[in-house]
């Protein structure tokens, strides 16, 4: 009875030890594939499949529905852009997106993305999100990255995890922030080569 209750004092005290949550960091150093597949209307006989492969800071996303979409995205990279395309390859340098610029080519890209990831992987991953095992844990930290990397224009870096040291699941900016996702980017966060994970490809 006595450890019961010191446990339930425990867990009570340090929350966070409970859920498991992992940082930041944690996801940015994480190395995993995973695919999120459901079927859609008419009928039920269209298999959509979103399938992620992340080498610490490089994240490839592909996403078939009726045609097949690819991207491939380096976190730790400046400037901040988007590689994309079937064949070749297409690059998006960001711009902030807010006022006269919100439907520009980037911007357009950028919210596919995300919605993509939402839609297709977040909705129907298996897990808790909280758990970087489990499939619904994984898409929760490429959203995250994305969200930091490409919608508020922070470039990451491995070898800075001080600023890191954070949960995912806590919100990423203050209130007040969160309707201007346009920071400066801060060049000095990026590892100067670029990244050193493996190479994202398509």
């Amino acid at each position: 009875m006595f450890l019961l209750k010191y446990s339930i004092s425990f867990l009570l005290l340090f929350p966070s030890l409970g859920h498991s949550n992992f940082t930041l960091s944690d996801c940015l150093n994480s190395e995993y594939k995973t695919e999120v597949s459901h079927k859609v209307k008419p009928f039920g006989l269209l298999d959509v499949k979103l399938s992620l492969r992340k080498s610490k800071c490089n994240i490839s996303i592909e996403h078939k529905k009726i045609f097949t979409k690819k991207w491939a995205i380096d976190v730790c990279r400046a400037p901040v852009h988007i590689k994309s395309g079937k064949n070749g390859v297409d690059v998006l340098k960001r711009i902030n997106c807010f006022g006269v610029e919100k439907s520009g080519e980037y911007c357009t890209e950028l919210n596919g993305i995300l919605e993509t990831i939402q839609n297709d992987g977040l909705i129907f991953a298996e897990g808790e999100k909280e758990q970087i095992a489990t499939d619904h844990g994984k898409v929760f930290c490429v959203f995250t990255l994305l969200e930091q990397y490409l919608k508020q224009g922070i470039v990451l870096s491995r070898f800075q995890p001080q600023k890191l040291e954070r949960f995912v699941s806590e919100p990423l900016l203050p209130k007040e922030s969160q309707n201007n996702y346009a920071p400066t980017e801060n060049p000095s966060h990026s590892d100067e080569s670029g990244s050193d994970g493996e190479q994202a490809d398509f």
